[in-house]
C-alpha cells in the first residue's frame, strides 16, 4: 500500500509539471500569435506603399531601407513565427497526450489505493 502511495505521489507531481509546460506553452503561442498579427499588419502599410520611402528604427536612428527589403524582411519573419507556432501546437498536442496517459495512471493508482484500504 505504501508503494502504491509513492508512486501515486511521484506520478502526480510529473503530471504537476506537465501542466506547467502546457501553461508555459500556451503563453509562448499567445506571444506568437501577437507577433504574426503584429507582422501582418507591417506587411499590408508596406503593400500600401507602393514606392514611397520605408524607415526602420536602428537604436535612437531612423534609417533608410528599400521597400522590397524591408516586405522580404517580414515575409521571412512572419515564416519563422509560422513555423515556431507549428512546432508549439505540436508540442501542445504531444503534452496533451502525456497528460491524459498520466491522469489514467493516476486514476489506476488512487483506485488500487482504495481497494487496499477497504480491506
Amino acid at each position: 500500500e505504501m508503494a502504491v502511495q509513492q508512486r501515486l505521489e511521484v506520478e502526480a507531481k510529473a503530471y504537476q509539471s506537465l501542466q506547467q509546460e502546457h501553461a508555459k506553452m500556451g503563453q509562448t503561442y499567445s506571444k506568437l500569435l501577437a507577433q504574426q498579427n503584429e507582422n501582418n499588419m507591417v506587411l499590408d502599410e508596406l503593400k500600401l506603399i507602393d514606392g514611397g520611402a520605408v524607415y526602420k528604427l536602428v537604436g535612437p536612428v531612423l534609417l533608410s531601407q528599400d521597400p522590397e527589403e524591408a516586405k522580404s524582411n517580414v515575409e521571412k519573419r512572419l515564416q519563422y513565427i509560422g513555423d515556431e507556432m507549428k512546432r508549439t501546437q505540436n508540442h501542445v498536442i504531444d503534452l496533451e497526450k502525456k497528460m491524459e496517459e498520466k491522469r489514467n495512471k493516476l486514476q489506476q493508482l488512487q483506485a488500487q489505493l482504495k481497494q487496499g484500504q477497504s480491506k
